[in-house]
Parts: C-alpha cells; structure tokens; sequence
C-alpha cells in the first residue's frame, strides 16, 4: 500500500468540498481533472478530520484513478466501472502505528449514488439500504459516505496494513458529518426539531455537570425527543472528537448493568449509555413506566447506524487488556478530577494532568484480591519523574520516604510502587497484596502499556 496514494485521496475531499461556488450541476459526474492540492496541513471539508494522521509533503493531483484502485489493493470485481466518470485525488498518510495509510476522495451526484458506490467498493451483501460505511477486508478497505459543507457528496475511501489505522482514519473522515438524528428511529417518532449544543452552550443544558464533558474534548451534542404512542424518549449523541475521548467518558460515566449496544454500553433504570466511533450516546425513558431495556436498546441499535464506523480505544487501553489479569474496571483520563473519581491519591494535582495528558487507571483481579493499574503518558515538555516523586513524598508516612525501587506499605498492609517505564511514560500499583505481585503486576504493565 502507497502511502501518498492513500494520504492524496483522502485528501481529495478537502479540496472537492472546499469551493462553496460550485453548483449542484456542478457536482455530477466528470471526467477527472488534474488539480494543484494545498498540503495535508491546509486541507479543507471533509479531509481536514485526518491532519493529525497526514505528513507534511504536499498532495499529488490524479488524472487516472486506475492506478487507485491497484494502490488501494481492491481487487478488480470491486473496482467501479466508471473509473472516468469519477473526481478523484489522492494523498498520503501515516496510520495509528506509523504504517502507510492510502486515502482517497471521489465526488458522487448524490446521496444515493454514493450509497452505491460504498456498496461496489466493499461489495456489501446484505440486503435493504447499503451501508453509508462499512470496513473490511484482509487488508482493511473503510469506506464511508460523507456531506461536504457545500451541500455534496464525496466517497472518502481508506485502506491500510490493520483495521485500527484504517477506522481511526475513517473516524475522522465521518466525523465532519454532524450527527444527525432522524425523523423515525424504528418505531419511534421524532415529536420536535433537533437541539443543539456545542462545547459552550452545552453549560445551559448539563447545569453544574457539563464540565465532565468538556474535559473529554466535547465538540457538540444533538437531543431529540421521540415518541412511540403514549410512551417517550430522549436521544443525545455527543460529539467527542475522537474514539478514544468516546471511550473515556463512556468510562466514566457508563454505570449499570453491560450491554451489548455500540462498541460498549450500559444500562441502569431508564438510561442507556454506550460509546460508537467518535460519540458517546445516551437513550433515556422520559416517562416512568412502558418503555423497557429492549426497547432502549432497539432505539440505540438504530442510532448506530447513523453513527459510521467502530473506532479503536486508546492506546493505554487496547495496551492494558495484554496484562495477564483480568481487568474488572477502567478509566481512562486526561484530567485530575476524572482520575481521582476513580482512585484518590490527593486534592492536589500531584500526577501533573493536563489536557494534553493521557491516562488510564485499571482495576485488576489479582487471585482472590484487587489492585489498581496507573499508566500516564506525558506529552513533551512532561515530567513523570517530577510527578512519581510528588506522590512518593504525599503517601509517605512522617519521617519515612517511600524508596523509588520497592515496593512501599500503606497503613491498610496493602503495597504501592511506582516507576517511570519510559520517558514519556508512568506507570504505577496501588493495593497490590503483597510485594511480590506489586513488582509482577508494575512490570507487566511497564511492558503493556508502552505506546
């Protein structure tokens, strides 16, 4: 897989979308033209969502797009019949792990004629609408449907060597759609329009709560309410940036019974919660008796589908789950408060958070006991030996130091040790059992939770 190709393609869009001039006749079919693309770090529309994957050298126009489906690897009964007909460019990108990445943007008429081309491009089976997204394939091929700020249509089409690279790309792509919430979910009516709320406003609606959100980088929420007879519904879809911000507040908030809905969900009472791609989503019975678990999970499994694609965890996390102990909670973090909600250590900001810090804290199962997992990755500029020496010194009991190499016990006979496993990286055990497993567990999770 070309990385140019994949990065140029994705990039395609930016520059298809980014003419706010162009008709709607304008937007059917051509013959491709070659176009002079701004590099990936100017990029407009849709494509502008996969800067932070794009390097810094500028995008190859494309007059041909044969040569894109050869760099994309699909094979030929996939590749569109009308390759002629088709505006396309491609670019080059670097994938979650550093791998090549190939990217592509094709300008449809429509919305149905983009449905079908995502449908010819995954060769999608199934039957009724065909998917607006779909990801597949041994070398993973994501495609999905996006609208354009003008009013259009574009493809955007990414392929790469694992499907983590390819869905985060994917992601991003999506996400410049603004979650829509239809007028039927199922048996379910919309009874008004759509509110919205962004990262400021959004304060009118969660009185004395949003500030949760924000700390997990909220962009915006959508809120419908739906009906189904006399029974009544809420739907909030929160826009959150990325998978793994939908991941952390998910982890934070998503309390209740498990629930196969999303990528992840919970239930408890009348609220269902779950986190899909880029959102974190809650479904909420409005009246007090009628509308139970299922039919929760019926209006979820349909707000899915309006979502786009899966979008892998972060990397503390996906890294956490090699550990060799069973995980039976997590949180995953950037601010202090959201950290120590789940394990206080301090009111201080002792472990040095910020926005640009990422975090996760795991309860283990250790036998017939628990500890805490602590991992936190700095960004430059970060000091975990500053932040491994500020907690050392606020548990250490008067007149003692907690020793940088051993193991350390707090008044409850349990075991602390904490170690900077690389650079950018710190790691920690606390309520560890016994000595001997507070090493084991601090080693394993120095090795797992590496970037």
């Amino acid at each position: 897989m070309d990385v140019a190709a994949l990065a140029s393609l994705c990039l395609a869009v930016g520059v298809l979308s980014c003419s706010q001039t162009r008709t709607r006749a304008a937007l059917a079919l051509d013959p491709p033209a070659a176009a002079t693309i701004a590099p990936a770090t100017q990029a407009h529309g849709p494509l502008s969502g996969l800067g932070a994957l794009t390097d810094e050298a500028p995008l190859i126009s494309v007059d041909a797009l044969e040569s894109l489906w050869a760099e994309l690897d699909l094979p030929a009964e996939q590749r569109p019949p009308w390759p002629a007909q088709v505006k396309g460019t491609r670019a080059r990108a670097v994938g979650r792990d550093g791998g090549e990445l190939l990217a592509a943007a094709l300008q449809v008429p429509d919305e149905a004629a983009g449905i079908a081309l995502v449908a010819h491009l995954t060769q999608d089976g199934g039957e009724g609408a065909a998917p607006r997204w779909y990801i597949g394939g041994e070398r993973p091929v994501g495609a999905a449907l996006v609208t354009v700020e003008d009013g259009g249509q574009c493809v955007v089409l990414v392929g790469g060597p694992d499907r983590d690279s390819v869905s985060e790309a994917l992601c991003k792509l999506w996400r410049q759609t603004p979650p829509q919430l239809p007028d039927e979910l199922g048996e379910w009516t919309r009874t008004g329009d759509v509110v919205r709320y962004d990262e400021r406003t959004i304060f009118d609606y969660i009185d004395g709560a949003a500030e949760r959100h924000t700390r997990y980088n909220l962009a915006r929420m959508v809120r419908g309410e739906y009906a189904n007879g006399d029974l009544r519904l809420g739907v909030e879809v929160y826009d959150m940036r990325s998978s793994s911000d939908a991941f952390g507040l998910f982890s934070s908030l998503g309390k209740g019974d498990p629930i196969e809905v999303g990528q992840a969900g919970a239930v408890k009472g009348r609220l269902l919660n779950y986190w899909h791609g880029p959102y974190y989503c809650e479904v909420r019975a409005l009246v007090r008796q009628g509308v139970d678990t299922a039919a929760l999970r019926d209006v979820a499994d349909a707000v899915c589908l309006t979502l786009g694609p899966e979008g892998p965890e972060p990397v503390l996390v996906s890294g956490a789950r090699k550990m060799p102990f069973p995980i039976t909670s997590v949180r995953y973090f950037h601010d202090q408060k959201d950290q120590e909600d789940f394990l206080y250590v301090s009111t201080a900001n002792l472990l040095r958070l910020s926005r640009e810090t990422n975090g996760v804290m795991l309860k283990v199962k250790v036998g017939e006991d628990e500890a805490y997992v602590l991992g936190v990755h700095y960004p430059a500029g970060g000091d975990p030996h500053g932040a491994a020496a500020d907690v050392r010194a606020a548990i250490a009991r008067p007149g003692e130091t907690v020793p940088e190499q051993e193991p350390y016990e707090w008044p409850t006979g349990k075991y602390v040790l904490l170690k900077v496993a690389a650079p950018d990286l710190l790691v920690g055990v606390f309520d560890a059992p016994s000595p001997e497993l507070s090493q084991q567990i601090l080693q394993e999770a120095g090795t797992c939770l590496l970037p």
